[in-house]
């Protein structure tokens, strides 16, 4: 078995190399075959040049077993390998019928790392047989310090490109006229790793072998361009310098370069020379002798070879025979002869005849009655003291021929610097204003200006001493300009008024021409101002105590009514013509509204008998306590009286419904069941209680602000994070797109606020008469459909668990509420969804919403009428977390259904017990 050797592979005329390792070759193809294995998907075969380059072999198609393919017959090849993108390794190679070469052994032959790191084995030895050779053997290691096992490919490649490798392959060997083996190969060979190392045959002397520039690779992997570990000092620049420090050089004729290594002490001082044609052409040897060919410039170019890739480089001129200079001509730009102390000018020079070779020149100056320098190289000329001076433009071409021309240098002007504009900033139209102008510096050669005028929302004219008429009310802008030259110019701003017209009378009204206002209400009064045309027609408001009193807003004239009675609103002309306006407003005392109806009485009736049902007015002030009393039979039927007596009709269950008669809308209910006489001496059973009535509101919509204990939400029900996220988008939106809905009912409603907020994340709307019926009650339905919003929660599934709601409206947030363990429903698989919620009820949810059984309910109001509630502990809960308040009187009022206001307010405050929502509810207000 041979690896990558060649030997009889010739068809017809064609070369078939195989891919090989340490053979030295040129041909224009290559065929590999593979028989008995083949390559994986992440595998590729290569071939390598000497010069480091590589050719990828093309992939084997599913019918293939040898591949063909082109190679640059121009480049030596020194070896092969193949590589799966990690490790880069040597195969085996035999030869079958016909002269094919066939790979083996690739996967046996594959090393399990890749190269690590390599290090010299032992000292290079003179090669005995080829005593101008030197054998260095290194110790290669792969990623884990270990030797590398089996058949690491390894390629020596030298800047050098003159450094010569011997041909080590034992395998590659003449074979008569068909093959000749090539013994040497400059530039680079390749190998391969047995038991860890492998060794290279350099032609080199044993102490300049340390110095030779040699990298290492694996494949494409670079390991190293230090291999003997003799941290060898790079060339760090290079000075490019000629014999004679010459920069031209004539056509036909060499010029020495030379090469100035940095720092002196560098390893490996060998340079490649180059040369770059520009305008002109030229050749170099490697020994550095550049040669013209054509006239123009060339760029010398010296190349450090250790690695580094330092380079320097020198500009040289190609000319021809040299033809000198017989005239300059001096000139300043734009031929001018003056020029102002202090200022610069650039001088030319024409240098005749044209084709003169070097036509270059440089300049001096001869001081005379004034003084001036000027750049050598770039003939700029910087004027001294006024007088006059000789500017001298001399030939550098050894003709000693000299051009000058004369200028006469003034003394500086001292420019206009600034302008300042005073006077009067505002003029009536028709009257005149003086601007003064002051001119900076004092001493100013011209401080002369020109005055002009700029019409903005006004008009004006201005004279030539500065003197402004206004023609139109407005802004104008008037301008001085300096006219020596310096452009500058100053500023002022003026308004153009109309004359005054002063306020004559003033009419005072309220909104809808009312002459009346409930105590505590609001009420916009309105001032309409004599004459149309008067120049200011704002007004202050104030309003004078009568009988009664109010107070009101001094800009707005928004009048919030006090006591009963009659007060004077007065609006006084803002423009000091005195003038004042009034009109009286009667104050009526507050209407005191009905809030809440208890009905009380036996929880049963017979049918054929009677039962007074009695109701309880809240609060004992209210004006009008008047009720109608009604009837809603439910399973059963029944009749009610103007004075509440309830006479049983038949059996089952009836809703007593008492409505107060003063427009508040406020109602209260009791379920009452008809019974059948059984004649069994009573009915004991136990109906089953129903939630009260709609009595009164939350008086408070928010907490008093006593410490409350922290609670937090339950992250099984709620993602916070995710809340937070989407009341935040709510904010924003509402932010971008504001929202100025009022409704006609909560405008003066205790938890008109809380509305505000929950209209305004688009959560709830009110209704198309402009109202919101804060006080009426909501359902089981739309408390869900809230909640839902509110805490961004979603069904997963499209089936609902609750038999009633499946195409009830609310049926998605019934289910979301569902999933999430907040409700379940009642025992006989309902929900009920448009049964009044009562506030038991609405806290039940609450209590699934947020963890309540940290808190201590010690410090609990002591409610009255919830020692019969199922859920008790939760509503002592809920009121220690500062989430409720309770109904007044030291009640909670449990089984009342809920209003749209209280449902509200109490998830307001469910959601302020997180400060990050409490903070992003705050910047909605």
């Amino acid at each position: 078995m041979k690896r990558f050797s060649i030997r009889n592979l010739f068809l017809v005329s064609v070369l078939i190399l195989s891919l090989l390792s340490g053979c030295v070759i040129k041909t224009s193809e290559v065929t590999i075959n593979f028989n008995s294995e083949r390559l994986s998907e992440a595998e590729y075969a290569y071939i390598r040049y000497s010069n480091g380059e590589i050719v990828q072999a093309p992939n084997l198609l599913p019918n293939q077993n040898s591949v063909t393919f082109p190679t640059n017959n121009t480049q030596p090849i020194v070896g092969g390998y193949v590589s799966d993108g990690v490790v880069s390794w040597v195969p085996n190679m035999s030869y079958g019928g016909g002269g094919y070469v066939t790979v083996s052994g690739i996967s046996a032959s594959k090393p399990k790392l890749p190269v690590g790191y390599v290090k010299l084995n032992n000292s290079p030895v003179v090669v005995q047989s080829q005593p101008e050779y030197i054998s260095v053997t290194f110790a290669v290691y792969d990623t884990d310090g270990k030797p590398v096992d089996d058949r690491t490919e390894i390629f020596a490649h030298s800047a050098d490109t003159a450094l010569t490798f011997y041909n080590i392959d034992p395998s590659d060997q003449n074979n008569g006229n068909f093959y000749t083996r090539t013994n040497t190969v400059d530039e680079g060979y390749s190998w391969y790793t047995v038991n860890g190392l492998v060794t290279f045959q350099i032609k080199s002397g044993i102490s300049e072998i340390y110095n030779a520039p040699l990298s290492l690779y694996s494949g494409s992997q670079f390991i190293t361009n230090d291999p003997f570990h003799k941290k060898s000092t790079p060339v760090a620049a290079i000075n490019v310098g000629s014999v004679g420090d010459a920069s031209s050089l004539l056509i036909g004729n060499t010029l020495a370069m030379r090469a100035d290594i940095l720092p002196v002490d560098a390893s490996y001082k060998k340079v490649k020379w180059s040369v770059e044609n520009g305008t002109g052409s030229a050749t170099i040897s490697t020994s550095g002798v550049l040669a013209g060919i054509s006239a123009g410039t060339v760029t010398v170019k010296a190349t450090a070879i250790d690695g580094n890739t330092v380079y320097g480089t020198k500009t040289i001129k190609i000319h021809g025979p040299v033809i000198p200079v017989q005239n300059i001509s001096v000139t300043a730009e734009d031929e001018v002869s003056t020029i102002e102390s202090g200022k610069t000018l650039q001088m030319y020079a024409v240098v005749a005849p044209s084709d003169a070779t070097y036509r270059e020149v440089a300049w001096s100056v001869i001081d005379g009655t004034g003084t001036a320098v000027i750049d050598e190289e770039t003939g700029e000329l910087t004027a001294g003291n006024p007088g006059t001076v000789t500017v001298q433009a001399t030939a550098t071409d050894e003709s000693e021929v000299v051009g000058s021309t004369i200028l006469t240098i003034t003394a500086a002007q001292v420019p206009v610097s600034s302008i300042t504009l005073t006077g009067n900033s505002s003029l009536l139209v028709g009257q005149t204003l003086t601007v003064d102008a002051t001119v900076a510096p004092e001493n100013a050669t011209d401080k002369s200006i020109e005055w002009s005028v700029e019409n903005g929302t006004g008009t004006a004219t201005i004279s030539t001493s500065g003197e402004l008429t206004g023609t139109s009310a407005g802004v104008v802008t008037v301008i001085a300009t300096a006219i020596d030259g310096s452009a500058v110019f100053g500023t002022k701003t003026i308004e153009i008024k109309e004359p005054t017209i002063p306020v004559q009378t003033i009419t005072v009204t309220a909104d809808g021409e009312v002459t009346t206002i409930e105590s505590g209400k609001k009420l916009q009064m309105n001032a309409v101002a004599a004459p149309s045309n008067a120049t200011n027609k704002a007004v202050a408001w104030s309003v004078i105590d009568g009988t009664g009193t109010a107070v009101i807003d001094k800009t707005t004239g928004e009048l919030t009514a006090g006591n009963p009675g009659t007060v004077t609103v007065q609006a006084t002309a803002a423009d000091e013509s005195g003038v004042v306006g009034s009109t009286i407003l009667t104050i009526t005392a507050v209407q005191v509204p009905v809030a809440s109806i208890m009905l009380t009485s036996d929880s049963s009736v017979l049918v054929g008998q009677t039962l007074t049902v009695d109701a309880t007015i809240a609060p004992t002030n209210a004006t009008d306590k008047s009720i109608e009393w009604s009837v809603e039979n439910g399973t059963g039927t029944a009749t009610i009286s103007k004075s509440g007596v309830l006479t049983g009709v038949s059996a089952g269950t009836v809703t007593v419904k008492a409505t107060a008669a003063d427009g508040s809308t406020v109602f209260g209910t009791k379920i009452v069941e008809v019974k059948v006489n059984s004649g069994s001496g009573g009915d004991h059973g136990n109906p089953t209680p129903t939630p009260a009535p709609t009595t009164k509101p939350e008086k408070t919509p928010e907490p008093k602000p006593t410490a409350t204990p922290e609670v937090k939400f339950d992250q099984n029900v709620i993602q916070v994070e995710k809340v937070i996220s989407s009341l935040n988008k709510k904010v924003e939106e509402a932010k971008a797109n504001p929202t100025d809905v009022e409704f006609k009912d909560t405008k003066s409603h205790w938890a008109g606020a809380t509305v505000h907020i929950f209209v305004k994340l688009g959560i709830v709307n009110g209704y198309e008469d402009g109202s919101f019926h804060p006080n009426a009650s909501i359902t089981r339905a739309e408390f869900a459909t809230i909640i839902a919003k509110v805490f961004d929660l979603s069904a997963m599934g499209d089936k609902n668990k609750l038999s009633d709601v499946s195409d009830h409206w609310a049926s998605a947030s019934i289910a979301a509420l569902t999933e999430s363990g907040i409700i379940s429903g009642y025992e006989d698989g309902t929900f009920k969804p448009n049964k009044e919620i009562s506030r038991a009820e609405i806290i039940s949810i609450i209590s699934k919403i947020i963890d309540l059984k940290a808190v201590n309910t010690a410090s609990a109001p002591a409610f009255t009428d919830i020692d019969g509630a199922w859920n008790k502990e939760q509503i002592k809960q809920a009121a220690v977390a500062g989430i409720i308040n309770g109904a007044g009187n030291g009640q909670f009022a449990p089984n009342k259904p809920s209003s749209r206001a209280e449902a509200l307010t109490i998830i307001l405050h469910t959601l302020q017990t997180n400060a990050d929502l409490k903070a992003i509810l705050e910047a909605l207000k």
